[in-house]
């Protein structure tokens, strides 16, 4: 028979399950410190620790880019925007044509994330410039543009944008909305970012994301919060500009629809270019057809800096040498092995 025994944390799976002789595997990949401690005496004895290659897992930043007055879609009058208005989801008319107010700043933010550090602090992953991981072969776009890590690019993109100048008083950036050069009512600039406490890499993302944004003059309000008070702010109640997402992929890239209007409204995405590559993965033809198009979606996602996807989990896990059970024959003996199933 096989036991599946649940743990309120990845911390209790590997020192209270692994470590207790409860569990023979653990199912989440160890950080930096366990992966250590397990490599090292007295634990290396008794334990092993294994590479098990790439997940079809990731984690992003969800950034909040909706710019309509209520929530829901069609909107819905019942249920005002807590985030309106919104810096990152704004439109703006020059020369009779509509714009994307929103994206100077979520542009400043992809160039905030330090994929690198993250992944340091965390201890496992690989970074990641797209919402298709490579564990997806063929699908996987490796030609977008990563906005990597640059301070200085994204004071940049702000400066010139000239819609978040600094403020001499507080020494911090505004959204100047009416554009005067002047902090008015209202237009003080400060994003309310959740970050998951009760998981722990999504936790350090957070915080050092908040940490690079504060360099670059825009202020951060960070929340951390568990799952259940999370999922009530960020999908019921939209009220957030930043979340520390993740996403389990599948095999037919059915939760590329996870940023599609039409199919889900959270994030407030809605670029009609992606909208229709998402679908046409869907409703492809061919297995040709559904690639072009899962390509193309990665291409407007990233250009429109609809999300920052930040790194896919590629690490190690740790099991017992010897069976924890108590059945004969097996009570005691050591494994032969672990045949890995990647995905």
């Amino acid at each position: 028979s096989l036991l599946i025994n649940l743990y309120s944390s990845e911390i209790s799976e590997w020192e209270t399950g692994l470590e207790g002789r409860e569990i023979d595997i653990t199912d989440w990949p160890l950080d930096s410190l366990h992966k250590d401690r397990y490599t090292s005496p007295p634990w290396n004895s008794t334990l092993k620790v294994l590479g098990y290659g790439a997940e079809f897992g990731f984690y992003t930043f969800d950034l909040n880019q909706n710019n309509n007055t209520y929530l829901g879609n069609p909107p819905n009058p019942a249920r005002p925007n807590p985030r309106w208005p919104n810096p990152m989801g704004y439109t703006v008319a020059q020369s009779g044509i509509i714009h994307d107010g929103g994206y100077p700043l979520r542009h400043a933010i992809a160039h905030c994330v330090n994929r690198s550090d993250i992944i340091n602090h965390i201890g496992y992953g690989k970074p990641l410039c797209t919402i298709v991981p490579p564990s997806l072969s063929k699908y996987h776009n490796p030609s977008v543009d990563c906005h990597p890590y640059n301070l200085t690019e994204a004071s940049r993109i702000l400066d010139e944008s000239g819609m978040f100048p600094f403020d001499a008083i507080e020494g911090r950036r505004f959204w100047d909305r009416n554009r005067n050069g002047i902090k008015d009512l209202g237009e003080s600039l400060a994003l309310k970012l959740v970050a998951r406490i009760d998981h722990q890499p999504r936790d350090i993302m957070g915080t050092l994301l908040a940490i690079e944004l504060e360099k670059i003059g825009v202020h951060v309000d960070i929340f951390h919060l568990t799952i259940t008070a999370a999922r009530i702010q960020v999908y019921t109640n939209a009220d957030f500009h930043i979340y520390t997402g993740s996403a389990s992929v599948d095999l037919d890239l059915t939760y590329l629809l996870g940023w599609n209007w039409d199919y889900t409204t959270y994030c407030g995405c809605n670029k009609d270019a992606y909208n229709h590559a998402a679908e046409g993965v869907q409703y492809a033809n061919t297995q040709d057809d559904a690639v072009v198009n899962a390509r193309i979606a990665q291409e407007v996602f990233c250009d429109a800096v609809m999300g920052v996807p930040v790194l896919y989990i590629e690490g190690f896990k740790a099991m017992s040498r010897t069976y924890v059970g108590h059945e004969d024959p097996y009570e005691g003996e050591k494994w032969y092995g672990i045949v890995n199933q990647p995905g």
